[in-house]
């Protein structure tokens, strides 16, 4: 009977030990977990507590607003963001030569330089002016991308954008592209390749992963000509 349980305590113990190295295992792993999750703008990382963990192991909270001094202003602090989109793209075909013309003459014959650092195709090679390193410049889409086309509403486009490109671009006779309502080829056209749809960047400011206009949200995009180097990527 003592042989029995004897063996009946010793089979508990290994199943006890097993069960702790299998929460400490969790744990650990949970852990790990954890400090993959990056932090929020403004707020400390918050931990928790992993549930049948034992207490010494339960990693601590932090509290809320640690980035922020004793007068409630925040201190300098890096965020990291990983955000996500979802798009239908319609069926969509090459730019065209007109596109291409259009970039063509707007970059190497009138020189249009990068919005953001300035840079044109006869300064590329000037360490001074490109500051950034930048290879060549490039044409942006700037209010309705060259895949989107067929994605707009022409009503809208006619009721909403069309009247505020017209006041925005009118010519010196008062005239201008927008006085009509677009048709469906039209509307394309522009899209494709009218220079009021078009910026002119750099290769970094247009696709660099940390400071491209694709690879950034606009709120940190839209003010980098202005701000501090150092600030943004």
């Amino acid at each position: 009977m003592a042989d029995f349980v004897g063996a009946q305590l010793q089979e508990a113990k290994r199943k006890a030990e097993q069960l702790k190295k299998t929460a400490a295992e969790r744990v650990r792993a949970l852990q790990f977990l954890a400090s993959q999750v990056e932090p929020r703008a403004g707020i400390g990382v918050e931990t928790f507590a992993v549930v049948g963990a034992p207490k010494k192991q339960r990693p601590k909270k932090v509290s809320k607003g640690t980035t922020k001094d004793k007068t409630g202003s925040k201190r300098a602090h890096k965020v990291i963001k990983t955000f996500q989109e979802r798009v239908l793209y319609p069926p969509h075909g090459a730019r065209t030569n007109e596109f291409k013309k259009t970039r063509n003459r707007l970059i190497e014959i009138e020189k249009r330089g990068c919005i953001v650092c300035k840079v044109n195709v006869d300064s590329l090679t000037d360490p001074k002016t490109n500051r950034f390193g930048a290879t060549q410049l490039e044409a942006h889409h700037r209010m309705i991308e060259h895949a989107l086309a067929k994605a707009v509403d022409l009503t809208a486009f006619n009721d909403d954008l069309r009247p505020k490109l017209r006041e925005r671009h009118k010519k010196p006779d008062g005239t201008s592209d927008y006085d009509q309502p677009f048709t469906q080829n039209q509307l394309e056209a522009w899209v494709d390749h009218h220079p009021d749809n078009m910026w002119f960047l750099c290769d970094v400011h247009h696709r660099h992963k940390f400071v491209g206009i694709h690879a950034i949200t606009y709120p940190l995009w839209g003010p980098l000509d202005v701000l501090k180097p150092g600030t943004v990527g």
